[in-house]
């Protein structure tokens, strides 16, 4: 008896605790693949954009194409409400590949308040991939520059990681840029993208001070990613 009391109260609360779990089942959501951030056209505001796949009927088939949203604000919460407005189904943020920022805002802006916030949230990976972008970001976005439209985050993902495993450019992610640019005595660095000879490249290096880029190291040649 005293055994099976035991038990109980031992798979009582992970019962319970499954119940209140929050589900979510994936036809319900939308999963952002990628998001960018530059500076706004008001003062003291900045633009999000955000690219997913999504599936259309059409008819007995169906057709796999990119949206691309943009909204303007003036902090990150702010914009993630307007966008989840916008759509027909919530976004989330789980399977986003690379957040990317256009060079401007990470010079004049910084862009610490920005990459806090997602790694706060819990169903963001910290091995999510952080850029900059020569530009705007959103160009870098909204572009059939990569080829593969409708899968423009894994581009940028797959561009990065083939870089890294090469020794091409030092590996970083989300975490590891925070931790840098807290750290006393570590220089902050992210994947610099540009767009040469009408193809989205990897070129080097953005080199930061703190929260805001200072400058680029560039490679030999820019980086384009292997067929």
């Amino acid at each position: 008896m005293i055994k099976k009391v035991s038990l109980l109260f031992i798979f009582l609360p992970v019962f319970l605790l499954s119940g209140c779990l929050e589900t979510r089942i994936l036809d319900d959501i939308t999963m952002v693949q990628i998001a960018g951030f530059d500076l706004g056209e008001n003062e003291g505001t900045m633009e999000q954009t955000v690219a997913f796949p999504t599936y259309f009927e059409m008819g007995e088939e169906g057709e796999l194409e990119v949206i691309v949203m943009g909204t303007e604000g003036q902090s990150p919460k702010e914009i993630r409400e307007d966008l989840n407005t916008e759509w027909q189904r919530p976004l989330r943020y789980g399977q986003m590949r690379i957040l990317v920022f256009g060079h401007l805002f990470a010079e004049q802006h910084g862009i610490s308040d920005i990459v806090n916030s997602f790694y706060r949230d819990p169903r963001v990976g910290n091995q999510l991939h952080v850029a900059v972008m020569e530009g705007r970001a959103h160009d870098g976005i909204d572009t059939d520059l990569t080829g593969a439209r409708e899968r423009v985050g894994m581009y940028y993902a797959n561009l990065i990681n083939q870089a890294e495993e090469e020794e091409k450019i030092p590996a970083t992610n989300l975490h590891s840029f925070i931790f840098d640019i807290h750290s006393d005595g570590r220089d902050a660095y992210l994947p610099f993208f540009t767009i040469h000879e009408e193809t989205l490249k990897l070129n080097g290096l953005a080199l930061f001070d703190g929260e805001y880029k200072v400058g680029h190291l560039g490679p030999m040649s820019p980086l384009s990613l292997k067929s």
